[in-house]
């Protein structure tokens, strides 16, 4: 466990955050701690933050590349954060 190892969780997120920025899939990613001590305005980083709960989410947000998806044959995920997958249609009839 990392707190057993005595890391220091901010310091363990930002290396797990830049590991994660050397896959070409993965186009941002945010840590819990940069979106609990910073306020960011608009873009990617905003949406990952509007979306974030420290008591449910994880210690890492990432996202991926336009038109990559995650692939798990007992999920159907539509979840990214670009128009295309996150502006859908209100019907009232």
């Amino acid at each position: 466990m990392v707190q057993d190892s005595k890391i220091d969780i901010k310091t363990f997120q930002k290396e797990i955050a830049n590991f994660l920025l050397q896959f070409s899939g993965i186009t941002h990613v945010a840590t819990a701690s940069m979106l609990q001590e910073n306020e960011y305005s608009d873009g990617i980083i905003k949406k990952m933050q509007n979306s974030y709960h420290p008591k449910i989410s994880g210690d890492i947000i990432y996202n991926i590349a336009p038109g990559w998806v995650e692939h798990d044959e007992s999920l159907s995920i539509h979840n990214s954060s670009y128009n295309y997958d996150s502006h859908i249609p209100l019907i009232f009839t």
